[in-house]
């Protein structure tokens, strides 16, 4: 009888101690799931940061800061049924309405159609608001880019006395007085001359990639000549 209740004892406390094991091993194990899901946070942010300067970089190489007053902001939104983008930055980094937003490679995107506080709304240059004073480059030669949706641009009041070819190089204009000079926008495509038509019109086709962009920059400032 003693070695019988004996080795149930000893029985019961194995499965106690089997027990109160596995409970630590499971409070355990939830301490260290917590330590990695901070050190996989901290590295997130660590990349994060790390492309932010790497974009930083590239401006500082093509002279934009220099050349203007420029938030770096992230996309977290892009809507390609209407042409919009949405951004993290808003009335809290001093965003407002109508301000000019270029790719960290200086070409055009559009411009801040909604502001609030912590995020904004973008117009692509092909949204059915977006029109832009724009010049053809090395030509001479002004007209407007009116956005049709779909990513798809229209430049019309082209001067049928112009000449203008495919792959010429459209940028903004000083005309308008809302875009900084020089900024690409793209290139001509499929130009329309017609001999009872006093202007000319032709397709842009923008330079911006979406499937890629993750960082913009809003121009909070800028000189027109």
């Amino acid at each position: 009888m003693q070695s019988f209740f004996w080795d149930a004892g000893q029985n019961i406390s194995c499965f106690f101690k089997g027990f109160l094991f596995a409970d630590r091993l499971t409070k355990e194990n939830e301490v260290l799931l917590k330590e990695n899901q901070k050190l996989f946070a901290e590295i997130a942010q660590f990349k994060s940061l790390e492309k932010e300067n790497e974009v930083l970089r590239n401006a500082l190489g093509l002279n934009l800061k220099e050349d203007f007053d420029l938030v770096l902001s992230q996309v977290i939104s892009k809507d390609t049924w209407q042409d919009y983008l949405l951004i993290n930055a808003g009335k809290n980094e001093g965003l407002k309405e109508n301000l000019p937003v270029i790719t960290p490679e200086r070409i055009l995107l559009g411009r801040i159609d909604k502001v609030y506080d912590d995020f904004s709304r973008i117009i692509l240059v092909s949204n059915t608001k977006s029109i832009i004073d724009v010049e053809i480059q090395d030509r001479d030669t002004y007209g407007l880019a009116k956005g049709e949706g779909g990513f798809k641009v229209l430049l019309d009041l082209l001067p049928k006395e112009k000449e203008v070819r495919e792959d010429d190089i459209v940028v903004t204009s000083v005309l308008g007085g809302s875009f900084p000079q020089g900024i690409l926008l793209g290139q001509l495509k499929n130009i329309e001359k017609q001999a009872s038509a006093p202007f000319q019109r032709a397709e842009i086709l923008p330079f911006f990639n979406l499937q890629n962009l993750n960082y913009v920059f809003i121009i909070k400032n800028f000189e027109t000549l």
